[in-house]
């Protein structure tokens, strides 16, 4: 960039600053010599300084096809600040030189040449480096039952005073497939719908259809009925698991299952039965969960999620050390947010503990504050104004929480 400022001579003796940025165009020969590049960028400059005086917004408007260009907007402007050291008439010079002299390095091309040592450079390259080699992509069930013959009698799931191991929960997942299976017929891929508050049951039932081959597909009470009879129709699901409050909200002929009356009642299982799991046809291109948008453009649009896409998602958590199987997990999403399969299930799959709040608890400050506390939860996800109304609520009222890691719409607020 030329910044002579002085193209007239009644201006030099002026104090002042009179800089004027002009950007001038080199074209770089990769084949020439960096002797050759200074003696062009010199000639460049030299002949444009009679020019440097006009500014850069009128050269632009002398082209209307050309369009101003972000990197004209931004300069960096190196200043150095001599600070000099005197010795009687001597300058000390606090900077070791050194002269290095290799015959005809200046007819090097100027591609052979590099601004980085060798060890700077491969550093950048080690840096860039950043393939991962991760595990041959798995069905979420499967990483389920890992998890269970690796901490068969940790807590999987707790709401308030009720919790379930991950033995006890893969034992009522389990008997309860079957019951899909035989009883009502679900075929892989078949979309299962759920509509079921929170509770230990809503993770069952969450599990359950996974494990039967369907496709999970939440449905929220709170919706308006016009959108849950969208949603209905656009799954064309044969089956649709609810609660006794729930089951209200579908008309009559719709097949619903009572997901708490199965788990009561319905007796144990045989191993020819239990067989019958290993031969469920599912890979894990399968079809996991089946979520629906907010349709505030027109329709509600159906995205669908495979069993790859949701166990490498939560790898990447795993390997940036975001989730750990040490974590006491917070859930804090609706039905009607994907992130709810993150806490729900996903954590389920790394081995951590799903704290679960009674329906609306999330909105009670005073309860949420208390279970972060007593149950020691480690990872939180909310929404900014949730996170900002329990801040001021904690600061109000002296009290304190572990969490450890903060997170809001998919990016980390902070970590411990």
């Amino acid at each position: 960039m030329n910044t002579y400022t002085r193209y007239k001579d009644k201006l030099k003796s002026i104090i002042g600053l009179y800089k004027n940025l002009i950007p001038l165009r080199c074209q770089l020969d990769r084949d020439g010599s960096f002797h050759q590049l200074v003696e062009y960028v010199q000639a460049m400059a030299i002949n444009c300084m009679k020019y440097s005086y006009f500014p850069l917004q009128h050269i632009l408007a002398q082209h209307f096809d050309c369009s101003k260009h972000t990197f004209l907007d931004i300069s960096f402007d190196f200043v150095t600040i001599e600070k000099k050291i005197m010795i009687g008439d001597s300058e000390l010079c606090s900077i070791p030189l050194s002269i290095t002299i290799n015959e005809d390095e200046d007819n090097k091309s100027i591609y052979e040449i590099s601004l980085a040592l060798p060890n700077e450079r491969l550093l950048i390259q080690s840096m860039n480096n950043t393939q991962v080699l991760f595990p041959s992509a798995t069905c979420m069930h499967h990483e389920f039952i890992y998890d269970v013959i690796q901490h068969p009698q940790k807590i999987a799931v707790e709401l308030d005073e009720q919790s379930l191991t991950y033995t006890e929960l893969f034992y009522n997942v389990q008997q309860l497939s079957l019951v899909l299976l035989n009883k009502y017929n679900v075929k892989s891929g078949n979309i299962i719908c759920q509509c079921v508050e929170r509770s230990l049951s809503m993770v069952i039932g969450i599990l359950l259809i996974i494990m039967a081959s369907g496709a999970y597909c939440p449905l929220s009470s709170q919706d308006p009925s016009q959108r849950l009879q969208i949603l209905v129709k656009e799954t064309r699901s044969h089956l649709f698991l609810v609660h006794s409050s729930t089951r209200i909200l579908f008309e009559i002929d719709i097949v619903t299952l009572n997901i708490d009356t199965i788990i009561n009642n319905e007796a144990n299982s045989t191993s020819i039965h239990l067989i019958q799991m290993s031969d469920v046809p599912i890979t894990s291109e399968n079809i996991l969960f089946v979520i629906f948008t907010s349709g505030s453009t027109g329709i509600p649009k159906a995205v669908q999620l495979s069993h790859r896409n949701f166990t490498q998602f939560l790898r990447s958590f795993v390997y940036a050390d975001i989730l750990r199987k040490t974590d006491t997990i917070i859930q804090m999403a609706r039905r009607s947010f994907d992130n709810h399969l993150l806490s729900l299930v996903g954590t389920l799959t790394i081995g951590t503990t799903l704290i679960m709040l009674r329906p609306e608890g999330h909105m009670d400050l005073d309860y949420l504050a208390g279970a972060l506390n007593e149950k020691q939860i480690t990872v939180m996800h909310a929404v900014p104004s949730l996170w900002n109304n329990l801040f001021n609520f904690l600061n109000t009222t002296n009290r304190k929480s572990s969490v450890q890691w903060g997170m809001s719409n998919s990016k980390s607020l902070w970590s411990s």
